[in-house]
């Protein structure tokens, strides 16, 4: 607790003083109805609870589950515990497949992740970067905060989200595949037969970029990848400082275009100081300071090629038209406002001390938001800047 109350005083001191320079003042007196929560049930035998609390680094598919939302009962196909670092904590994360849909926001969706948001930080960091993504147009799956119940205890705090391979299926699109490190790419879904070759073009980008440079090498990639959506993607990953993000990107083949769009996926490491590598290692291979990691080889291509660059920073420039100072307010205010009755109820942020950061309490919350949010004003800022005076370098 002391540690707690220390960590708040610095961050209220630090957002003091983001405060005096950064613009508008953030408003974190509202909060949706407390009517309004979400709340996902399980039920299941003593055994499988136990297991699903006790059983580390392993996945654990649960025989017999009944699940309620919101009080409606669920025709569950499926349910296991899933994630990579989440299997090692007491509150696990779950995938869920439905024999018929259910609405969840504005859609209804059979296929579904219940993240525990154990290594998310005060448990807004996803929520946040797909509200903002939402905003530039490169993200659209249903998410929401919930909390889960199972045989009648809770579990704590969850966001609800549509899984991708649910979401492209609505979409009409018959592949979805995940980036790897290393240009790695693991198949995630397909229903069409020529995947294996569709997958190819993937792989075959190198080849691409060491045959082709400038507008040449631009026009032949945006054949394989929506490239205007990629640029999108990594100017926000800057503007948020995600410290992983090479590997958390679903591609979907979009079957109007037979080109690849863009899924980002998994949040919980933004405002990072320093990329996933280091900067030292990042800095051996990217020139430029506007992209955040060089761990992945495209990104290092488009560092390098004088076009592709170009096209980036006017990617970049769209983003930030429409992520204005207000639109990034009341995307924090929004956030907060939904948080705020799952914070006020004891039984819930009490399973907090499960997770990767120990125990959050709603002043923490505030004052973790207040100075990321100038954070981001001054990231922002900063850009503008950085971006104007590449620009007129590359003019000369």
């Amino acid at each position: 607790m002391k540690n707690a109350v220390f960590l708040g005083l610095c961050l209220h001191i630090c957002t003091f003083v983001f405060a005096q320079e950064a613009g508008p003042f953030l408003d974190l007196s509202g909060a949706v109805p407390a009517g309004d929560k979400h709340v996902f049930s399980f039920e299941v035998s003593p055994y499988c609870a136990d297991r699903i609390h006790e059983i580390s680094g392993e996945k654990f598919k649960i025989p017999t589950i009944e699940i309620n939302f919101n009080g409606i009962p669920l025709e569950t196909k499926s349910c296991k515990t899933r994630g990579r670092s989440t299997l090692h904590f007491k509150r696990k994360s779950f995938s869920i497949s439905l024999l018929e849909p259910f609405v969840l926001g504005e859609r209804e969706i059979k296929k579904l992740a219940l993240n525990s948001l154990v290594m998310d930080q005060h448990y807004y960091r996803n929520r946040l970067s797909f509200l903002l993504m939402e905003k530039i147009g490169i993200f659209k799956l249903e998410n929401t905060f919930t909390e889960l119940r199972i045989n009648g205890r809770s579990a704590g705090l969850y966001l609800a989200i549509q899984k991708p391979e649910d979401y492209i299926r609505a979409l009409n699109s018959p592949l979805l595949t995940r980036r790897e490190y290393k240009g790695r790419y693991t198949l995630e879904y397909a229903s069409c037969e020529d995947a294996r070759e569709q997958v190819k073009r993937l792989r075959s980008i190198p080849k691409l970029t060491k045959a082709l440079k400038g507008q040449q090498l631009f026009d032949s990639l945006n054949v394989v990848l929506h490239m205007d959506q990629y640029f999108k993607w990594l100017a926000f990953n800057y503007l948020i400082k995600n410290g992983d993000y090479t590997d958390e990107l679903f591609l979907f083949l979009d079957s109007d275009e037979n080109r690849f769009d863009i899924i980002p996926w998994d949040y919980d490491d933004i405002f990072q100081r320093q990329p996933h590598e280091s900067y030292e290692r990042r800095n051996k291979v990217l020139d430029h300071k506007l992209l955040f990691s060089g761990e992945a080889y495209l990104d290092i291509v488009i560092d390098k090629d004088s076009i592709l660059y170009l096209k980036f920073l006017n990617g970049f420039q769209e983003v930030l038209a429409l992520l204005t100072p207000e639109v990034i307010k009341e995307t924090f205010e929004k956030v907060y406002a939904e948080l705020q009755p799952y914070y006020t109820d004891k039984e819930i942020i009490a399973q907090s001390e499960y997770d990767h950061y120990g125990p959050t309490v709603l002043n923490i919350l505030k004052e973790d938001l207040r100075h990321q949010f100038y954070n981001v004003l001054m990231q922002r800022k900063s850009i503008e800047t950085i971006i104007e005076a590449e620009l007129g370098r590359m003019v000369e």
